[in-house]
């Protein structure tokens, strides 16, 4: 029999526990959720009592927030969140859905006057948006809106919101003396991705400056490319959503009786970033599978006359990258990263990186990573420019079923003035016939140099 629960262990003392809960009709299909693993939506940002804490809220002293959630839907038509702004600022608001609710969103100011987004845009395939707004001083309300056919297996979304003052904004995107922007080469290089296989791509961390941006009919560049058979791509572009806007999509060049025409092909995504340290904000990605033909990655922005809106000529990071794989699309890799690269990475701040999988993971036949943890962070790792290996200080799953893991690299594990690759170390990790996991794409992250190139110290 167990023993009696001992009446003093001579202090105070706390038992620690968690708790979980799943309600779900026990009429309807399927398996029970677990809606408790989602946040309740905040209903405030300006201070501590109004939910925004577990989400990186309230706003800051400076009137800046990054907030990021997986919130459920609720039965309501709409939820608001209230917020003060003391000076000029830009609000950008990122949806991802995780199921499909008709979701939308409108600013307004307490007063019910509705502020016009600067811009917008929704994927319809993927039921992702992104609004971003120029606002003045004054409170507002942020409003959602959603629609839903059923209430079943815990409907629910991701939602990002960056608020930042205009003036720091321009700080941020001051163009860096000396500084060359880079686009992407056109067409894409090859390389030896994994044991003699070839494709094309390439990872690019640069800028593009406001006199590019600020002309009639808005920035457009293409990466053009051949392939001779079916291939599988993966693209996508990060950038600061409170400074710029971006938008890829993937066209097909096709001929008919020697007229070419274009259409476009894909879906995309847009990808909020649970952790904020660096100079993006936001990820637009493709993946697809395409067949042989010409085709061309068409990266364009909208004239958003960046300097006007911050008093001079500025320059807007992005972080890119592109992988066309010839042939089977399903050799296990990895299939996701968020944030897929950074720049302007501060050394003595955790950096966490979300990778999902594209299949179960094994340490070997017989072993599931679900039972070895420590095996998948000996596996994952950041490789340095100068050749240091660092591997992940925790990792957290972050999905039912062991594919997707948030990896943590602690505070001043990584060296400033250094970029590093995300990597798995061969033979470590593999399907559950045995295949190897592989990286397909580059996933490059950089430190900031801290000495400031030896004329002063990072504060």
């Amino acid at each position: 029999m167990p023993s009696a629960w001992p009446t003093s262990f001579g202090l105070d003392h706390c038992s620690v526990y968690s708790l979980g809960v799943a309600i779900w009709d026990a009429k309807g299909s399927g398996e029970p959720a677990r809606c408790s693993a989602l946040g309740v939506l905040p209903w405030e940002l300006d201070d501590s009592a109004g939910g925004s804490v577990p989400y990186g809220g309230p706003l800051s002293g400076s009137g800046s927030i990054h907030l990021y959630g997986s919130f459920l839907v609720s039965r309501h038509p709409s939820d608001t969140i209230h917020f003060d702004l003391q000076q000029k600022s830009i609000v950008s608001v990122v949806v991802s859905e995780s199921t499909r609710s008709n979701m939308g969103t409108s600013l307004t100011t307490i007063g019910g006057n509705s502020i016009a987004p600067m811009v917008t845009q929704e994927s319809y395939f993927i039921d992702s948006f992104i609004s971003t707004y120029v606002v003045n001083s004054a409170e507002y309300l942020l409003n959602l809106t959603h629609t839903l056919s059923s209430y079943d297996q815990c409907p629910s979304y991701q939602l990002q919101i960056d608020i930042k003052p205009v003036a720091l904004i321009a700080n941020d995107v001051a163009c860096p003396i000396g500084g060359q922007a880079t686009l992407p080469s056109s067409p894409p290089p090859f390389y030896n991705f994994h044991n003699g296989l070839w494709m094309m791509g390439e990872t690019i961390e640069s800028f593009i400056p406001s006199s590019a941006l600020d002309v009639p009919g808005g920035f457009s560049y293409l990466v053009t490319f051949n392939t001779s058979r079916a291939a599988f791509l993966r693209a996508s572009f990060g950038f600061n959503s409170l400074a710029s806007f971006f938008s890829i999509a993937l066209v097909q060049y096709t001929t008919n009786n020697g007229v070419k025409t274009v259409g476009r092909v894909t879906p995309s995504e847009w990808m909020p970033q649970q952790t904020l340290d660096g100079s993006t904000t936001v990820t637009q990605t493709i993946d697809y599978s395409i067949q042989a033909g010409m085709y061309a990655l068409n990266i364009t922005a909208p004239n958003l006359n960046l300097a006007g809106l911050f008093g001079g000529r500025v320059c807007v990071p992005f972080v890119y990258g592109l992988a066309i794989v010839p042939g089977n699309s399903l050799i296990p890799s990895i299939a996701k990263v968020n944030p897929v690269g950074a720049i302007n990475l501060n050394p003595a701040s955790q950096l966490s990186i979300t990778v999902t999988f594209s299949t179960d993971l094994y340490t070997n036949r017989n072993q599931s990573i679900w039972s070895n943890v420590p095996a998948l962070l000996q596996a994952m790792t950041l490789v340095g420019t100068d050749g240091t290996v660092v591997h992940p200080t925790g990792a957290q799953p972050t999905d039912t079923m062991g594919r997707s893991w948030r990896l943590d690299f602690g505070p001043n594990t990584l060296t400033p003035a250094t970029s590093y690759q995300l990597k798995v170390t061969p033979t470590t990790l593999f399907d559950y016939v045995g295949n190897e996991v592989v990286v397909f794409s580059r996933y490059v992250y950089t430190i900031i140099d801290t000495s400031c190139n030896d004329h002063g110290t990072f504060q």
